[in-house]
């Protein structure tokens, strides 16, 4: 591909703009189960062991076993509550409570989507916007691949993340080489300079995260991490702030287990 950092945009030329376009490639490669309108919540299972007991590790579950947790479920509707996909970390240890109270029950647990999956899955999202992002700065270094700015006027080097625009011709040929497809990526949406990032839904748990990420990270690489403006993040952090007593403040530390194991008893219950 003739690309290089000096040549003008023509006019007919479309535009992605470059942090969009990161945002979508990790969420391409890393996709969201709350996408998916078969998803019912169970991820898979935890099973027993004779020696170990309960192992909390992850394992798939079969569709026999599937059925059959299915079958056990509607059998027990008022001690049990359904399984979804959006339930609260409070709700997914209730059930569990509840569950192990039945007998007869299957011998293994569902694995539930949890917190915990979430974190998970924003991880492997910013590990893989990362990696891009530093190929993608390689790519126009070596002026294969151009950067505009928001005038459309070309740029030797990236200036700016969020005001910096690749065209289209560019993308696709970026994921060519990395078996990818531009159409895949975005989503069949047809994203170009006029997409802006999917504003975050405001819930407890996302505030929670993003209120750590603030005092850790700082506000700027936060809000670069949950694909989001400094004003909407700031935004979550304090509707979060509201809901906690006035003499709480944010955690500051950086292990993030130790963020986990503070935050986890600032949940609505």
């Amino acid at each position: 591909m003739a690309a290089t950092t000096t040549s003008s945009a023509s006019t007919s030329e479309e535009f992605i703009r470059y942090d969009l376009f990161l945002i979508a490639i990790a969420k391409c490669l890393h996709p969201d189960p709350l996408d998916s309108p078969n998803f019912d919540g169970v991820v898979g299972k935890h099973a027993h062991s004779v020696d170990l007991g309960l192992s909390s590790v992850t394992q798939p579950i079969s569709k026999t076993e599937k059925a059959l947790l299915q079958r056990f479920l509607n059998k027990h509707p008022s001690k049990l509550q359904k399984i979804n996909a959006r339930m609260s970390e409070s709700e997914i240890q209730r059930f569990y409570e509840s569950y192990r109270k039945i007998p007869g029950r299957p011998e293994f647990e569902p694995s539930i989507y949890s917190l915990d999956d979430q974190i998970s899955l924003r991880d492997k999202r910013a590990e893989a916007r990362y990696g891009h992002e530093a190929q993608m700065k390689e790519a126009i270094k070596k002026g294969r691949m151009r950067i505009f700015d928001n005038n459309r006027l070309p740029q030797p080097a990236l200036q700016s993340t969020v005001y910096s625009f690749i065209p289209k011709e560019d993308a696709e040929a970026y994921l060519k080489e990395r078996l990818m497809d531009l159409q895949q990526v975005l989503g069949g949406s047809g994203t170009k300079e006029s997409t802006r990032a999917p504003r975050q839904a405001w819930t407890p748990e996302f505030s929670r995260l993003a209120e750590v990420d603030a005092a850790v990270l700082g506000y700027p690489k936060a809000a670069e991490k949950h694909g989001m403006s400094r004003s909407q993040l700031a935004k979550s952090v304090q509707r979060w702030k509201e809901k906690l007593s006035p003499a709480t403040s944010a955690p500051r530390s950086n292990s993030p287990t130790k963020q986990k194991a503070i935050w986890e008893d600032l949940l609505p219950k």
